[in-house]
């Protein structure tokens, strides 16, 4: 089974685990399409295409193909030589672009959708339109939770098309500790996200305000970088946390795993943004739970299949600062609760967001579509 996938980039670090299901096995061969490349050293492939590689006579026949008919050359050749069974593509606003390509090629094709594609797209009127045409033609699609299968089929996707597939971490790569708090140690609650607007950072920095009036022994570590840093850091300085709040910049994903191994307690309180864009699976509380750390967050997009309120951490409304300060100090209060929350987020990550068991899953998504295209011809 041979499968062709296609990138905008291969391969940005926030999608890094996508590489999981780009690793070639006895029963299945992928083909990576892409406009252009980066950290090829931490996520190599053994078949990579990208339009960045051409010399550039060659890219420049490549967007003029591109721009009258829709697909990329190298694309179409690189799927033909190597004789592909279907196409895979990561982003919903790339699957419609690609269509095309997949009716030049004659293979069914996966659409998977992650965050933005299926929040403020499907806001969009004229993308709207185009994912109707995309839904039409496409075989399948992928969305990360039930209420992102909700929308899509809102938004004119057949449910007997949709598959709920969760993106997911090789467990064995995060191990667990049961975390706990030693005498005279302060609290270390860690927050690890883009400065952008949908993920709360604002709210965050007004709850650990809370915790300082009610003066906890805590640390905020704040790791990322972003738009809104300068805003980011008036807060700080308005709210007088200098002393409480450690900005980090951005950290690449193995440093970040450092960080955790040193937290106690890990936040991220997600907002719907002004312009509609919203959190598809947020890696950094499916790593957290695998390590042991009890997190906060909020009742946001599918943050509820990650996070079990009560049982592996804590969901609050979305800008509440309040309720999420309630919680925090809470934890703060009673760390001898975070073993057993630490325990129950390992075990449902192990079950629900494990990559060797939704790998086997895609898998057998692909299998059905070539079976069924099969049977067709």
């Amino acid at each position: 089974m041979i499968c062709a996938h296609y990138l905008s980039k291969y391969l940005a670090t926030t999608l890094n685990w996508l590489h999981a299901i780009l690793r070639s096995t006895d029963s299945y061969e992928p083909v990576m399409l892409a406009r252009t490349t980066s950290n090829l050293r931490d996520f190599p492939l053994q078949k990579l295409y990208a339009l960045s590689d051409l010399e550039r006579i060659h890219r420049l026949y490549n967007l003029a193909v591109y721009k009258t008919f829709g697909y990329f050359p190298l694309f179409y050749q690189a799927a033909k030589d190597n004789d592909v069974d279907l196409l895979h593509v990561h982003l919903g606003y790339d699957g419609y672009r690609m269509l095309p390509l997949k009716r030049k090629l004659r293979v069914p094709m996966v659409t998977g959708f992650f965050g933005i594609d299926a929040s403020k797209y499907l806001q969009l009127p004229e993308w709207r339109e185009r994912y109707r045409r995309l839904f039409d033609e496409g075989e399948c699609f992928l969305a990360l939770g039930p209420r992102m299968r909700e929308a899509l089929v809102g938004a004119g996707c057949p449910a007997r098309k949709l598959h709920v597939f969760h993106v997911a971490i090789d467990v064995d790569e995060f191990p667990f500790r049961a975390r706990v708090l030693n005498a005279r140690e302060s609290a270390t609650i860690l927050m690890g996200a883009t400065f952008r607007e949908k993920k709360g950072i604002t709210y965050a920095l007004d709850a650990m305000a809370i915790l300082k009036k009610r003066s906890l022994p805590f640390k905020f570590v704040l790791a990322g970088d972003g738009p809104l840093r300068a805003q980011i850091e008036r807060q700080i300085s308005d709210l007088d946390l200098r002393q409480n709040v450690e900005m980090l910049g951005y950290v690449d994903p193995l440093t970040f795993r450092g960080l955790m191994e040193r937290s106690h307690i890990v936040i991220l309180p997600s907002v719907t943004a002004s312009d509609g864009d919203t959190e598809g699976t947020p890696l950094v509380l499916v790593e957290a739970l695998a390590m042991g750390i009890p997190v906060v967050s909020t009742v946001h997009a599918d943050i509820p299949e990650i996070v079990k309120d009560g049982v592996n951490g804590f969901l609050v409304p979305e800008r509440d600062a309040v309720a999420l300060a309630e919680r925090l100090i809470h934890l703060v209060e009673h760390p001898e609760s975070w073993e057993g929350m630490g325990r129950a987020g390992r075990e449902h990550v192990a079950e629900q967001f494990n990559a060797a068991k939704q790998f086997d899953k895609l898998m057998g998504i692909y299998s059905g579509l070539i079976r069924t295209r099969d049977g067709a011809s």
